[in-house]
């Protein structure tokens, strides 16, 4: 049984991985998912959530 409502589906690579992008992005792919009233699926999102000590994104 589906929603109706078109799935947008982002990946990690378009999010970005430097903490200056990452937000602008995010703002610019939820406004879109909003405009279209879309279900947002950010695909490996585990990257996101992981604990990373000092580790950065780019370095996966």
């Amino acid at each position: 049984m589906g929603t109706g409502k078109a799935l947008f589906s982002v990946s990690v690579a378009d999010v970005g991985t430097q903490a200056k992008h990452v937000e602008s992005n995010l703002e610019r792919i939820f406004a879109l998912a909003t405009k279209w009233q879309a279900t947002f699926l950010l695909d490996e999102a585990d990257v996101f959530l992981e604990s990373r000590g000092n580790k950065v994104l780019s370095t996966d």
